[in-house]
């Protein structure tokens, strides 16, 4: 069964960014509320980033690292259905669309570009 964020979308877009300087752990972030029986990464610190998002993967220390406060308050920021997946060299977003017609829009497609490069810059920070 689709989670509620894909029942909201009608189609789906995705930017797949490859970096030897990620170095990402296995992840995967989706924007729903998480789900008592799936066992997520929890931000204590950031109670309202961890009720928005539903952070999954197997080393939750390497996960808490990454996810720095500024790309914590920049996603909290968000107000569109968005998912990622991270793995080693790798970042994969994706945003979901209501209307199929913003596709096509060039406009549309340059502010998903730009915002895919800003979580990969966010995601590259050192602190």
């Amino acid at each position: 069964m689709p989670d509620g964020v894909s029942i909201l979308s009608k189609g789906w877009i995705y930017l797949l960014i490859h970096s030897e300087s990620l170095k990402l752990p296995s992840f995967s972030l989706k924007s729903a509320p998480p789900l008592p029986w799936i066992n997520t990464t929890k931000f204590s610190n950031h109670p309202r980033f961890s009720r928005r998002y539903q952070i999954a993967g197997k080393n939750k220390v390497a996960i808490q690292s990454i996810f720095k406060p500024a790309l914590i308050s920049h996603l909290e920021g968000k107000s569109h259905s968005l998912n990622l997946w991270g793995n080693g060299s790798f970042l994969l977003y994706s945003k979901g669309w209501r209307d199929l017609d913003d596709i096509n829009s060039v406009k549309k497609l340059n502010n998903f570009i730009e915002e895919g490069l800003t979580l990969y810059d966010l995601f590259s920070q050192e602190e």
